[in-house]
């Protein structure tokens, strides 16, 4: 145990344990942007939405993701759909099992969802058609953790670590895509 004699360093130490604490109880009004990248893939929005919206198939394209399930397999894919994802951990430390739940799904413009992991995640992909054979995914990754702490903390190296990684899957995504037939 540490004891520290003097009082003038007891009441500094204090005065910041305070100050932490205090800005951990705060909170912004808004999620926090993680990192948002876009790709253009060579095939028609409704082709892009059925194979990036099929959750089961993004370990194949996804990095970190070792194995996607569905929980209640009888409901179809729509708003309200649960699924149990494995990854590898933050940098490779090892294996974490997180909740995913449909949150957007409008055919073929809009697919969104949660994951409960420790970003919280609200994932939002946006498709928008080019021509007939070009397609924009947009996607969005924000934390709905609101604390400041976290915003300035942890947050910016999620920002970081989730803006290579997105950067990684949407360039497999594109490699995945072009190899499937028109």
């Amino acid at each position: 145990m540490i004891v520290f004699k003097n009082f003038k360093i007891k009441l500094a130490i204090a005065f910041i344990v305070g100050a932490i604490s205090s800005l951990y109880q705060l909170e912004d009004k808004n999620e926090i942007h993680i990192a948002q990248k876009n790709v253009t893939l060579n095939k028609n929005r409704q082709q892009v939405f059925e194979f990036v919206s099929n959750l089961t198939e993004f370990p194949t394209w996804f990095p970190n993701i070792n194995s996607i399930k569905q929980i209640d397999s009888s409901k179809q894919m729509g708003i309200g759909k649960r699924f149990k994802m494995s990854n590898t951990y933050l940098f490779g430390i090892g294996e974490s099992f997180s909740s995913i739940t449909i949150s957007g799904h409008q055919k073929p413009v809009l697919f969104e969802y949660l994951c409960d992991n420790m970003l919280m995640e609200r994932n939002r992909l946006e498709f928008v058609s080019l021509d007939k054979h070009k397609t924009v995914v947009s996607w969005n990754i924000f934390s709905r953790k609101k604390n400041f702490i976290f915003k300035y903390s942890i947050g910016l190296l999620y920002q970081f670590y989730y803006g290579q990684l997105l950067r990684e899957a949407l360039f497999s995504l594109q490699l995945s895509t072009n190899r499937q037939k028109n």
